[in-house]
């Protein structure tokens, strides 16, 4: 959206220790155009920033706003979630107003390196944050992804949003609830926010519980799967909450909560770093990413590890297979797990056929890891692993017809 032409005054190569952070000015009298100053900042336990969660949505209506004075181009789900974070800080003041760390503007988009550099430093920048927030968009019911949405409706959705938001928030009896408030709430578990890869460690690795923003509205994230918890549905009316745990909004909050109750290990060999990694890849493989290789790399802040080896490293200039190769080499190598050749079928050139397209996802299969002891080539291209020889096939028939 934003060439490197248009963007190269804005971006000064960033320290180690610092990052980028933008500041929401308020609306001017007359006008609605968003501005912003773009500003670097050391990050340490003193500064105070709110991290912008998001789906970034589509591209193909890009929307203008200004920073440090110069037009930038944002999609239209992020320009609609700054316009509500303007008003809900400057207007009705329901926020505080912080600085925010927006990954589309305070990272050099067009700049491979920087991008690939900022990756390790998510988990440092959203366990930082002063608050987390989680934008589900003006109309958190429909798809951000598709633009032109039909808005009939929205009032009405506005009005149920607030009612369970207002209930969430004022921590009620729980038990038996307002069957409308119960499908407001699944119907927001359905919300593409939850299906992004890029939002697992956004609300993983919060150290407060993230905030939930649908239009105006605002609520805790943990406040609000403790209600969905504790509904008790009537059977009759088809909404059953096990099926939560299945949903990508449960699987977060699961996580999250396993997370905040488990000791961080840091995985200090190749073995425990690889069976963690794997984990994380096998459970969040369903989640969705604009870029495929981020289906790894979205992940990696989730491994507590001193260091990655190096060609583990994140890099966006190499091309997709070559990521792949590395990652299933290291995987197969410390893990001895086969599961990965379930997703090496397809044939793809120059890579070798037990790479598995990770872009696909990695399913939970039970085959017994104690077989598999791979070795590999010099060159890494040629995977070996101990088989039996159980028969021979000599002869292929047509299935008996069924009797009548």
């Amino acid at each position: 959206m934003n060439t490197p032409r248009s963007t190269a005054h804005l971006y000064k190569p960033l320290k180690d220790s610092s990052i980028r952070l933008i500041t929401v000015k308020p609306r001017r009298k007359y006008g609605t155009k968003i501005e912003c100053t773009l500003q670097t900042a050391t990050l340490d336990n003193s500064l105070k920033y709110r991290a912008l969660s998001y789906v970034w949505g589509s591209t193909s209506d890009p929307k203008t706003i200004t920073v440090n004075g110069r037009e930038f181009n944002v999609t239209h789900n992020l320009f609609e979630g700054l316009q509500q974070l303007r008003e809900s800080m400057h207007g009705d003041k329901t926020l505080e107003v912080f600085p925010v760390w927006v990954d589309a503007i305070c990272i050099n988009q067009n700049d491979l390196y920087e991008k690939a550099r900022q990756v390790p430093r998510m988990k440092d920048i959203y366990s930082q944050a002063r608050e987390v927030l989680g934008w589900l968009g003006a109309r958190p019911f429909l798809d951000p992804f598709i633009e032109g949405s039909p808005s009939a409706g929205y009032d009405e959705n506005d009005i149920s949003i607030g009612a369970l938001f207002n209930h969430v928030n004022s921590e009620a009896e729980r038990g038996n609830f307002d069957l409308n408030l119960i499908r407001t709430a699944m119907s927001l578990c359905k919300n593409v926010w939850f299906t992004r890869i890029w939002v697992v460690q956004e609300v993983v690795l919060s150290n407060k519980a993230p905030l939930l923003m649908a239009n105006k509205h605002v609520t805790d994230m943990d406040k609000f799967f403790q209600f969905i918890k504790s509904i008790r549905v009537d059977p009759n009316e088809g909404t059953s909450m096990k099926n939560l745990t299945v949903m990508p909004a449960g699987s977060l909050w699961v996580t999250r909560q396993e997370r905040g109750s488990t000791p961080v290990v840091v995985h200090k060999d190749r073995k425990t770093l690889a069976t963690s990694l794997l984990e994380v890849i096998k459970i969040f493989s369903k989640q969705e990413a604009t870029l495929p290789v981020d289906k790894i790399y979205a992940v990696l802040s989730l491994v507590s590890t001193e260091r990655f080896p190096v060609d583990l490293t994140p890099d966006y200039a190499l091309p997709l297979d070559q990521v792949h190769h590395a990652y299933a080499r290291f995987l197969f190598e410390h893990t001895g797990d086969l599961t990965l050749l379930i997703r090496s079928m397809e044939k793809r050139d120059n890579i070798p056929s037990w790479v598995p397209d990770f872009s696909l996802g990695i399913s939970y299969v039970p085959i017994p890891k104690y077989l598999a002891h791979p070795s590999f080539s010099a060159d890494g291209h040629d995977m070996t692993i101990q088989g039996y020889h159980i028969t021979v096939f000599t002869e292929d028939l047509d299935p008996a017809p069924r009797p009548d």
